[in-house]
Parts: C-alpha cells; sequence; structure tokens
C-alpha cells in the first residue's frame, strides 16, 4: 500500500495545468500594483529624489494638503512636498 501523498500539491502537479493551486505560495510571489507604487515612493522619499516621487502622480492629481488647500497638478504637489521637506 503506497504512502499518502504530501498536501498541498506541488506546483507541477495541478490539474488543469495552471499555477494558481497552491494559494499561499503563489500570493507571497505575486505582489499587487500598488504595493509596488508604494514601494517606489518611499524608495524616493528616502533618497530625496522628489523628481522620482512626484512622478509617480498623473498630471492632473490633486493632493489634498488640508482641508481647503490642494495642490493640482504634479508641479504644485511637487512645490508641497518640497516644502514639507524643509520643515523634516
Amino acid at each position: 500500500m503506497p504512502l499518502p501523498r504530501p498536501y498541498p500539491k506541488p506546483i507541477e502537479e495541478l490539474h488543469d495545468g495552471t499555477i494558481a493551486g497552491n494559494c499561499t505560495r503563489m500570493r507571497s510571489m505575486r505582489r499587487h500594483p500598488i504595493e509596488l507604487i508604494l514601494e517606489r515612493a518611499y524608495q524616493a522619499i528616502n533618497q530625496e529624489d522628489l523628481n522620482s516621487f512626484v512622478s509617480i502622480y498623473a498630471e492632473d492629481a490633486v493632493l489634498v494638503v488640508k482641508p481647503g488647500l490642494n495642490a493640482l497638478g504634479r508641479i504644485q504637489i511637487g512645490v508641497a512636498f518640497g516644502c514639507a521637506t524643509n520643515f523634516l
């Protein structure tokens, strides 16, 4: 009598030919696009690279600095973050 197979099944043995069978292993390999954008933002901040940081925003983005004060577009957002970093 053969020994029972270990589970979860290895990726190579999925019945439908996909790699989605072992969800916990696959989740750790894939990263959500927003997570990748946030990582780029953190790297730019840590390297004090304001241009790279601002390039993450859309040309027509709106940043609410505080209620009633908005930064419109990349240039104003860059100015807002540039001013904020001077106080840190």
